[in-house]
């Protein structure tokens, strides 16, 4: 019976969710030009106290001229969250970060993140909004954020800049929870 009702739990992006996972981006992929739709530029006055802003822009994928690697660390040296951040011609940042997408009151745990709690969530942010808050506002704890210039091919870095926007329309289309064991392909640990 607990199996039965375990498995019935489906993730949903109707709910209440809190104002900086409200809206859900999405991507028109034509050819070389990508037009991204619900980026994120919130205007920060404290982690919590923010004026919400929404922007549409398009991108030309002849136009990246480079990967950031971004590293944020939030409990020490041993653990990061990492964000990359796509940076194009004209000054043109788009980052990105896999998330929890939290309802209204919700906060985040390490443990409920095992059992169906929260939704999977792409922030797709201007780059002065996800690792600003993150480098001037997050104060409990502190965060200390790394920026690091990916080498190697730029096609590497189209194609990268593509799968991410497949993944982030597939979640639009089709939500999916988030899993503390599974869904953290952007954290990571240092050894030694």
């Amino acid at each position: 019976m607990l199996l039965a009702w375990w498995s019935g739990i489906e993730p949903s992006n109707e709910r209440d969710w809190q104002p900086e996972v409200a809206r859900l981006a999405h991507a028109e992929i034509r050819g070389d030009l990508v037009t991204v739709r619900n980026i994120r530029n919130f205007d920060y006055r404290s982690e919590t106290d923010f004026t919400p802003a929404w922007y549409d822009r398009t991108f030309d994928l002849n136009k990246l001229e480079s990967v950031d690697l971004v590293a944020v660390y939030w409990m020490g040296p041993a653990i990061a969250h990492t964000i990359l951040s796509f940076g194009f011609a004209g000054g043109d940042h788009l980052a990105i970060s896999i998330e929890t997408r939290k309802e209204k009151g919700e906060g985040y745990s390490t443990i409920k993140g095992f059992f169906k709690q929260y939704e999977l969530y792409y922030v797709v942010a201007d780059e002065r909004d996800v690792i600003r808050v993150r480098s001037n506002y997050r104060k409990d704890p502190p965060e200390d954020v790394y920026v690091y210039r990916v080498h190697g091919n730029i096609d590497n870095g189209r194609r990268l800049f593509l799968e991410y926007m497949r993944r982030i329309n597939a979640l639009k289309a089709t939500p999916e929870f988030y899993n503390t064991a599974t869904s953290r392909p952007t954290c990571t640990s240092r050894a030694g």
